[in-house]
């Protein structure tokens, strides 16, 4: 039986750490992820939509 998977989930942010060189964005450690976000978007603990790998989303203003 194939594991059904939730494409978005309200998840937390785990930590967050600097790019050398870049100073308007930073990484954001989400589920054991790196995404990258706009430097002081999130602060650790903050909770946000994460969209799994893979993920189609439409095209339209909320995504």
């Amino acid at each position: 039986m194939a594991v059904k998977r939730k494409l978005a989930s309200i998840q937390y942010v785990h930590d967050i750490t600097p790019i050398e060189g870049a100073d308007r964005i930073e990484c954001v450690h989400v589920l054991g992820w790196t995404v990258v976000a706009k430097k002081g978007e999130f602060h650790v603990g903050d909770s946000c939509v994460y969209f799994e790998v893979d993920s189609f989303l439409p095209v339209c203003e909320e995504f």
